[in-house]
């Protein structure tokens, strides 16, 4: 993990102790996830994904262990990287 500056330029790099890579997907109770929505956009936040609206709130997530091939898929490329974990799994018997 990097911290870089608009140029590009490293400035320095970020200790990945404590550090979760975060995955879909997200799940809160639905009147909670509706409020933090809500007051989000309603602010001056920039909300990146529901976790982040929801501690805009003041909440805090709980983080669980998740796999990296439960990918969310967004884009052409995400599709592809699907496919090939699929085939991957299929190989595997799993």
């Amino acid at each position: 993990m990097k911290r870089v500056e608009a140029g590009g330029a490293v400035t320095g790099s970020v200790d990945r102790a404590g550090l979760w890579h975060a995955l879909t997907p997200q799940m809160f109770r639905l009147r909670a996830l509706i409020e933090a929505i809500e007051r989000a956009g309603a602010g001056p936040c920039a909300i990146t994904d529901e976790a982040s609206a929801v501690e805009y709130t003041g909440l805090r997530p709980l983080m669980v262990a998740g796999r990296r091939d439960n990918i969310k898929v967004t884009t052409a490329g995400d599709l592809k990287l699907a496919e090939q974990f699929l085939r991957s799994q299929e190989e595997e018997g799993t």
